[in-house]
């Protein structure tokens, strides 16, 4: 590695807030006499660089507070690090898009994770000599200048990575399918009152039945467990008024006398006028099915976790935010009555709901001071942009619309739809309340935390205009009964 003269080694920062990747490529630099210094995310790195240039700066684009892309930005723009050349090293953005991304903004090199020591030796070797030749850091082509078309490209990039994150549960997804359009395994076709009009039960025997002729003239009801019939009886009925397949889980037991898990699913069937007149009844195996359930539910959480942790890469104020408010949103919840799978769509919808802030620059996330219009105005996309990506997983429930409209208001105030009332979902009202009430009780950048009491306060004072009425009044009462406080 070459030097500006044999008494003064070149000075290297290198940015990254994984402390392994920081030791080996410290270890890979010094060994070829170079002095580092360390930084774990871009913000730090900038504010390093300004008290003390280096000769050449190394970056991961995935980190907290500021990541790689918004450092390259704001170091080409820089009028006292503008000429110091720039690398990308990193494992998360590898696509061609990414490069191209990194050299329109000014880095020299876009390296992907892992290079050997002696190539990347080699080419900071080569990247020093370059920018001693020619004087700058660009890469041939002028960095980008366009503001709008630098943040277009930059949330591009970030959206395509949550993209990537969902394919797994595609894949799932699709496996269940397949499974779920499998042959059955017996039909039973039923008049209104359950008398069996034809059955092929296969090689079972449902319940204790071994024969088709022991369970003509039974009920098909008859074939679920006493406890579930009644349910099963509502549920069927329901299916004439709704013209919908409706469902019974039961054990199927095989004529050697093993056992699995089932199911009865029943159509409603109609004559030419159009009036019901029975059920056709389909028994299926759903072990295979609940396998793939098992796996789906799997991607999901992972899915889940993927968000969470690139969004927390991108402001670390966020995550605990949405985990609180999702504790909040649970317990006015459960204090409305909400059944388990509303509850669980508000859960997931909850710790996911500012997903969508990836694509605004961190600079602007953990400003220190009041956003202009411009950047407030980018803070109001974040409900849509995480409906965009939401949208395109199958959740069971309402979690993308939950999300898109946690930021409305009853009065028609809010964004990005300007709903008004019982138009916006229940659980996007109970996010709403309490995002609110952590938002103002927690410490931010631009502000120190105000407390629960005029958290409360902002709560009752917009009840039934900003914030719906019932709903704000259940989240006092999760407070005023003592039980609830905020995880750490």
């Amino acid at each position: 590695m070459p030097a500006s003269d044999a008494r003064q080694p070149r000075k290297i920062l290198i940015a990254d807030d994984n402390p392994q990747n920081l030791y080996l490529l410290r270890a890979i630099l010094e060994s070829a006499g170079a002095v580092v210094e360390e930084a774990a995310n871009g913000r730090e790195a900038l504010d390093r660089a300004k008290a003390s240039p280096p000769d050449l700066v190394i970056s991961d684009a995935l980190m907290p507070e500021m990541d790689g892309f918004t450092l390259c930005h704001s170091w080409v723009h820089d009028e006292g690090l503008k000429g110091i050349p720039f690398i990308f090293y990193t494992s998360t953005y590898t696509d061609l898009e990414d490069e191209d991304l990194a050299k329109s903004l000014g880095a020299r090199r876009f390296l992907r994770k892992p290079v050997e020591p002696t190539d990347l030796l080699r080419i900071v070797e080569d990247v020093l000599a370059e920018s001693a030749s020619d004087g700058r850091a660009a890469t041939g082509a002028p960095p980008m200048h366009d503001e709008t078309e630098y943040l277009r490209a930059y949330s591009e990039r970030l959206v395509e990575k949550l993209e990537h994150k969902t394919e797994e549960l595609v894949e799932s997804r699709d496996s269940l399918q397949a499974i779920l359009s499998s042959s059955p395994l017996g039909i039973t076709v039923t008049d209104l009152e359950g008398r069996i009009t034809s059955c092929n039960p296969a090689t079972l025997r449902i319940h204790g039945f071994d024969s088709e002729d022991e369970i003509v003239g039974r009920s098909s009801l008859d074939f679920i467990v006493p406890e579930q019939h009644e349910l099963a009886m509502q549920r069927m009925q329901s299916t004439i008024d709704r013209g919908t397949v409706t469902s019974v889980p039961y054990t199927l037991v095989t004529r050697d006398g093993r056992e699995f898990p089932g199911e009865l699913s029943a159509s409603v069937i109609r004559d030419a006028p159009g009036q019901p007149i029975g059920f056709v009844a389909i028994t299926q195996d759903i072990s295979k099915r609940q396998q793939a359930l098992d796996r789906l539910k799997s991607a999901l959480r992972g899915a889940v976790g993927a968000l969470g942790v690139i969004t927390e890469a991108k402001d670390p104020y966020t995550a605990g935010h949405q985990r609180r408010v999702t504790q909040l949103a649970l317990a006015i919840a459960a204090g409305l009555g909400l059944d388990a799978p509303r509850k669980d769509a508000l859960r997931l919808a909850g710790l996911m709901h500012d997903i969508g802030k990836v694509a605004i620059p961190a600079e602007i996330l953990v400003k220190p001071t009041q956003l202009t219009e411009t950047e407030y105005a980018l803070i109001q996309t974040h409900p849509e942009t995480a409906w965009n990506i939401l949208s395109q997983i199958e959740f069971e429930g309402s979690v993308a619309t939950i999300v898109r409209q946690h930021h409305e208001r009853t009065d028609g105030s809010g964004y990005p739809d300007g709903l008004r009332g019982e138009e916006i979902l229940l659980e996007a009202r109970i996010l709403a309340v309490a995002d609110t009430v952590e938002a103002m009780s927690s410490h931010r950048p631009y502000r120190a935390a105000l407390g629960i009491e005029q958290a409360l306060a902002e709560i009752k004072e917009g009840a039934g205009a900003r914030y719906d009425e019932v709903v704000a009044e259940a989240c006092i009462a999760v407070f005023e009964s003592g039980g609830f406080a905020f995880e750490e």
